[in-house]
């Protein structure tokens, strides 16, 4: 290689970092919210708990433990602050851009190291959850080292290959239970090949099989008794469309339409230049993706809906790989050489055309960032200070967050409550109290005076009184 070719070639690389660091900070500057909806304030309940202790809270939850030991080591290394949960959600997405500098561009080439390294971060879907305080950008970096790791199998199949592959796989699996299905389906396919056209490794492919088994064995029976027990009670009422999932991972049909084009591309071999365990590994993608949304549509029908499209996340870097590879493949076969330029371009206005989303998730952020902190400064209590919420979320686990030292009750019937606790408290309704129930509450000796009105958390108003004994 000339030198010119090796300074070009240097330069580049430098440019590529330049604009991956500024990918990161795009979305490492939004870590200092600290405005947090029922989910994530879950997770930092899980975070202050004893490590026993969140064993068994999240074993009779719907969530296997990983990231909640994740978060735990946030926590104590470096203190209760929001920026520290938003933090620990962050790391995925630096580690998908080191390897898209590294690994990705020297296995799929530079304009798929671009691209994959833009769609990580710019899709509206990565803007969300690579900053919540929630497992799934980690969920979905173990599907997508899963899934270079089925890459190496294909092409070299080593024993390291299939140790590190189930290694990723058992993490997704402790991270979040649907991207133990995405994997499964990895495996599936695995087997398949190795039983049907690899003989030769079938050995490694069993071993693998039964280390996974073994290594996942104590959490699956967790996870059986536990949705035997909420199954039933599970939250969800609707059932999401194809069309959803699609538009949830690509941001709009026309993106989900390119994937598709991209898709037949590769594996029909348009232009006859798609290497056979390219192939292959883009089916193995296709399986996980499909055999996901698959799975958790039969479940819905089956039992109750269980599906939600947040849950498609944890295949959300699979999806945009091969959008990446073949985005690549197909510039490459038309534009040749001038194909790194149009990539370039693409990731240009992909950025451009995703940066009012930006805003607005950006703005939306900081203004309910600002509600929030408006609130507590407002509503001070005391320590042991009695809440009364009808408010489901707040009462859950947002009031928690932030008043750690409140005792908080839900009711839907305040003065009911108000009767039974004869004590001085917060109440915290969705609506102003009428005439009525201010005086019912009179009636029983206790004045309820408004002192604030605002948002916490999340967008839903809510109105403060203090309701003390008269005297």
């Amino acid at each position: 290689m000339s030198k010119w070719k090796i300074k070009n070639k240097n330069i580049g690389q430098i440019l590529f970092g330049l604009y991956a660091c500024v990918l990161f900070i795009g979305t490492a500057v939004r870590i200092f919210d600290n405005a947090f909806w029922g989910d994530e304030c879950f997770t930092i309940r899980m975070a202050h708990l004893s490590l026993k202790d969140m064993f068994y809270a999240t074993s009779v939850d719907v969530h296997p433990p990983l990231y909640y030991v994740l978060v735990q080591a946030g926590y104590h290394l470096l203190g209760n602050h929001g920026y520290v949960y938003h933090l620990v959600s962050i790391i995925p997405l630096l580690v998908t851009l080191i390897l898209c500098m590294t690994l990705i561009q020297k296995r799929f080439g530079t304009i798929t190291g671009v691209l994959f390294a833009t769609f990580s971060a710019a899709f509206p879907a990565a803007m969300v959850y690579n900053l919540e305080a929630r497992m799934y950008s980690w969920a979905a970096l173990f599907v997508l080292l899963s899934f270079l790791k089925v890459d190496d199998i294909l092409k070299r199949g080593r024993w390291i290959d299939y140790i590190l592959f189930a290694l990723y796989a058992v993490l997704a699996a402790y991270t979040h239970y649907y991207a133990m299905i995405a994997v499964a389906f990895f495996y599936l396919f695995l087997l398949v090949r190795v039983f049907f056209f690899q003989h030769g490794q079938i050995i490694r492919m069993i071993a693998v099989c039964i280390g996974t088994v073994i290594a996942y064995l104590p959490w699956i029976i967790k996870f059986l008794l536990s949705f035997q027990r909420t199954a039933q009670s599970w939250w969800l009422d609707s059932i999401p469309a194809v069309r959803d999932c699609g538009e949830f991972l690509f941001g709009n049909d026309v993106i989900a339409i390119v994937f598709l084009v991209v898709l037949v591309v590769l594996l029909a071999n348009v232009g006859k230049q798609v290497e056979k365990e390219m192939r292959l590994w883009t089916g193995a993608g296709v399986c996980a993706i499909a055999g996901l949304l698959l799975t958790g549509k039969l479940a819905s029908y089956l039992i109750r809906p269980l599906f939600i499209t947040r849950y498609m996340y944890v295949v959300a870097s699979v999806a945009w790989l091969i959008l990446a590879v073949g985005t690549s493949y197909v510039l490459k076969l038309i534009l040749q050489r001038r194909a790194i330029f149009v990539g370039i371009l693409i990731s240009a206005v992909f950025v451009c055309g995703f940066a009012p989303a930006y805003i607005a998730e950006y703005k939306e952020e900081v203004s309910l960032d600002t509600a929030t902190a408006e609130f507590t400064k407002n509503v001070r209590l005391p320590e042991n200070e009695l809440i009364l919420t009808d408010s489901g979320p707040h009462a859950w686990t947002i009031l928690e967050y932030y008043y750690p030292t409140a005792r908080i009750g839900e009711t839907y019937d305040m003065v009911s409550s108000i009767d039974e606790n004869q004590s001085d408290c917060t109440v915290i309704v969705t609506e102003l109290l009428d005439d009525s129930t201010l005086s019912a509450i009179s009636d029983l000796g206790f004045e309820a005076e408004q002192i604030y009105a605002g948002e916490l958390g999340i967008r839903s108003k809510l109105y403060v009184y203090k309701v003390t004994k008269e005297k």
